[in-house]
């Protein structure tokens, strides 16, 4: 499922990102108590990550996260407490990914905060899923990300994304 956020203009494009993000994503992932376990949160800015860090401190059950400052030890607590259950959200940034490239076990659903920099990162996070039948793939973006969008759903699909009336599309 893709999301559509709508700034005005792209200075409010963080705002606007993260208002949808707390008031729309993470309400209905509360209702779904199948969204609430094994779910990384991916988050390609590390200002993105720092404010969603400090939301789940704030409002959200226990977390896990890795960012490219985490300590070996932070690393291997974070990947086990994720696998096993006792944490229900792992919080991970494009930096880390890009220089760690772990295999992260245990996901059933993803939170896409933005899209990545790197197209083969979207298809290798999706294919850390284990179950994906029983799974929830939820991709935030707006009008200033087509490019990155283009290059995960293609040129053909792009412009209807953009520009059309609708603010969610689906694909399976």
């Amino acid at each position: 499922m893709f999301y559509r956020t709508s700034p005005t203009m792209y200075s409010d494009d963080p705002d606007a990102r993260f208002k949808f993000f707390t008031d729309k994503i993470m309400a209905n992932v509360i209702k779904s108590a199948l969204l609430q376990s094994h779910t990384l949160i991916f988050i390609p800015s590390y200002f993105d990550f720092t404010r969603v860090r400090s939301f789940f401190k704030e409002e959200m059950p226990p977390f896990a996260k890795l960012s490219e400052y985490s300590s070996n030890q932070d690393i291997s607590r974070a990947r086990g407490d994720f696998f096993h259950g006792k944490v229900g959200f792992l919080l991970l940034t494009e930096r880390f990914h890009f220089y760690k490239r772990y295999k992260i076990r245990g996901i059933k659903n993803i939170i896409f905060y933005g899209l990545p920099m790197h197209d083969i990162f979207y298809s290798e996070l999706v294919n850390f899923i284990e179950e994906p039948q029983d799974s929830t793939i939820m991709t935030m973006y707006s009008r200033y990300d087509s490019m990155a969008l283009e290059r995960v759903v293609g040129t053909k699909n792009v412009a209807r994304m953009i520009k059309g009336e609708k603010d969610s599309f689906l694909y399976s």
